[in-house]
């Protein structure tokens, strides 16, 4: 499929170690998956910020850390929405990454089932704080 646009791809398998130790972070482009964050911060500051172990695409800008930096330390929702929008703003300017899917998060539970929430990973179950109400239907 990426032919026709120009990517050669060759696909190799290997033991995680050792992609790690030779591979991840040594060349100029990675596919990866990192499921979604439950903040803004949680993407940012795992992927993003200049000082962060795990940011791939090397991108350095002292603006995006200090907004996202900013947003993390205040306790005003409207500063830190504002702060985030500049840091998402820097982003779509420069485009340290490619982002090409998103994934929908979908749940059902049945009427009787009580305080259950879908997770924001998706890939998450939380049931902490799940119960049956008085009307679970009896089995027998």
């Amino acid at each position: 499929m990426a032919k026709p646009a120009g990517f050669k791809i060759n696909v190799q398998t290997m033991p995680h170690a050792t992609y790690l130790d030779q591979v991840w972070k040594k060349g100029n482009f990675y596919v990866g998956f990192y499921n979604m964050q439950s903040t803004e911060d949680g993407i940012f500051s795992l992927l993003y910020t200049f000082d962060t172990a795990w940011n791939e695409t090397r991108w350095n800008n002292k603006n995006f850390d200090k907004a996202v930096y900013a947003a993390r330390e205040t306790t005003d929702e409207a500063k830190r929405k504002e702060l985030y929008a500049q840091a998402q703003k820097l982003m779509f300017d420069e485009v340290p990454s490619i982002i090409p899917v998103f994934f929908d998060v979908l749940s059902a539970k049945r009427s009787w089932v009580e305080n259950y929430k879908v997770h924001p990973r998706a890939s998450v179950f939380r049931l902490d704080f799940a119960s049956l109400s008085a009307d679970v239907p009896s089995r027998g």
